[in-house]
């Protein structure tokens, strides 16, 4: 499912900027 897909990728994004 897409929805999975976007949730994941804001999952991944929100990780990097909290690592910066």
């Amino acid at each position: 499912e897409i929805a999975d897909f976007v949730v994941s990728e804001r999952a991944k994004a929100g990780k990097f900027m909290k690592d910066q």
